[in-house]
């Protein structure tokens, strides 16, 4: 298993932020970061993405340590998206599509470099640019 992964957590909503810290609290890969620890990956968790957000999220990435941030929204649609990958954003999970398993391998896939996101939500991006669907 090696080493977990630290991680800390971004909510606008206390709610949110106590949510997603108990579900990883059950990935035995990652360690919540405590106060003043760098974390290599960043969960941050919103009802939607807008401005406020995505300005949060290139905080986040301008921070000395550079943490990659996965989003868990309650809404993501396309455009939304767009932005958040164009601000730094290395997975991207539909809040409802968050459990244990899939949040730990987002987390995991960011603190390898690799992206992740919903497999429909990328077939949406790559109609909406030009490319087509899955082949």
């Amino acid at each position: 298993m090696g080493v977990p992964v630290p991680v800390d957590v971004v909510a606008f909503d206390p709610v949110l932020e106590a949510g997603t810290k108990s579900t990883l609290f059950a990935c035995p890969e990652v360690c919540l970061t405590g106060a003043g620890e760098a974390a290599r990956v960043v969960v941050m968790t919103v009802d939607q993405v807008g401005r406020p957000e995505l300005d949060v999220l290139r905080t986040v990435r301008d921070t000395p340590s550079r943490p990659d941030v996965v989003l868990v929204a309650g809404e993501l649609a396309p455009d939304g998206a767009l932005h958040a990958i164009a601000a730094g954003a290395r997975g991207l999970l539909r809040r409802r599509e968050a459990d244990v398993t899939r949040l730990s391998r987002a987390v995991l896939a960011a603190s390898r470099g690799d992206c992740t996101l919903p497999p429909d939500l990328l077939d949406r991006l790559l109609e909406r640019s030009g490319a087509g669907g899955r082949a």
